[in-house]
């Protein structure tokens, strides 16, 4: 709950700088939310439980053409949007959080420079700050579009078959779960790497720096940055090796259940029911076999961009702090 008030406090920028933006981002989202559940399950059930019956072709027609004028609509609205709106939101968001925290930067104290773990707050918050802001607004449209989506195939497969509907939801549950080991697994690493970046990049800028050139060419000091830099790419190879074991078996345990197992288990379960026991139709067949795998992985997205809101609380509450501050060391 505490990551998505953060959250929202961050995203209170963009509603400030950028209301359009995020207006249209949902209504973006709206209409993918839309296409993603009626058009591509519902319509095909529908569609085909006609055929079923013998609904004639004229009939038929008019329905694939009033859906086909919804999506060029549909379309041209989402082009528009992501190749002329959404860039010129994207700059004017960049500038105008850039103004706001260099008028917080003026506000700092010259001192607050010489902490090392302010310092690097303060480089991590001006370096993404309106990247966050964005793919927030972003997540917040996807969510919308997933909330839309999911439950509408939900309640379809409910009406479908019950036991379906269970099957996806207990296989998505162990999905997530593996997913959260693997964005916490994600988190540390990134973290531990995020040290040994910022000192690498300390070092390699000793190299280009002009206050430094004449030590470096008369001295021994271009050996000892070698050294240092040396035992920098050590501890990142280990970071990356440990890191990396503990990931591969989460991923694998992931890919496996998700695909193989899931694939297989579902499409068995419909054959036999309009094969054996005739329990379900034509139009009801091909929704399910249609909205099983995208039931799987909208849910996966859903959990995917819960657990990007939770990765970006840490970012959003140092943001808060800094703008909080008033030039004194933390």
């Amino acid at each position: 709950m505490k990551s998505m008030i953060n959250n929202w406090k961050l995203c209170k920028y963009a509603f400030k700088y950028t209301p359009h933006f995020v207006f249209l981002t949902i209504m973006d989202n709206l209409f993918l939310g839309f296409l993603n559940s009626y058009v591509t399950v519902v319509f095909l059930k529908i569609i085909f439980d006609q055929i079923e019956v013998g609904t004639p072709f004229k009939e038929l027609m008019y329905s694939v053409a009033a859906l086909f004028l919804f999506l060029i609509v549909g379309y041209v609205f989402h082009v528009l949007y992501m190749h002329y709106f959404e860039p010129q939101c994207k700059y004017k968001l960049h500038d105008s959080i850039q103004r706001v925290l260099f008028r917080k930067l003026s506000k700092i104290e010259i001192s607050c420079y010489d902490d090392a773990t302010y310092y690097d707050n303060f480089i991590w918050i001006m370096n993404e700050a309106d990247a966050q802001v964005y793919s927030l607004v972003k997540d917040i449209g996807t969510l919308l579009n997933r909330v839309i989506s999911v439950s509408t195939i939900i309640v379809l497969l409910s009406t479908v078959d019950g036991i379906i509907a269970a099957c996806i939801l207990v296989s998505v549950g162990v999905s997530l779960f593996l997913k959260c080991l693997r964005t916490k697994a994600e988190y540390d690493c990134e973290k531990e790497l995020r040290v040994e970046n910022r000192k690498e990049d300390y070092l390699n800028n000793l190299y280009v720096s002009k206050d430094y050139a004449k030590e470096i060419h008369a001295t021994d000091v271009g050996s000892i940055i070698d050294r240092e830099l040396d035992g920098v790419q050590l501890r990142k190879k280990n970071i990356l090796k440990v890191n990396g074991q503990r990931r591969f078996y989460i991923q694998f345990a992931f890919d496996f259940f998700s695909t193989s197992f899931f694939n297989i288990g579902i499409l068995l379960l419909l054959l036999y029911k309009i094969q054996v026991s005739k329990s379900i139709s034509l139009g009801d067949f091909v929704a399910a076999t249609g909205s099983c795998w995208k039931l799987f992985w909208q849910l996966n997205s859903f959990g995917d961009v819960l657990s990007r809101f939770q990765k970006r609380d840490l970012y959003s509450r140092r943001f808060q702090e800094f703008m909080a501050e008033e030039g004194d060391l933390p």
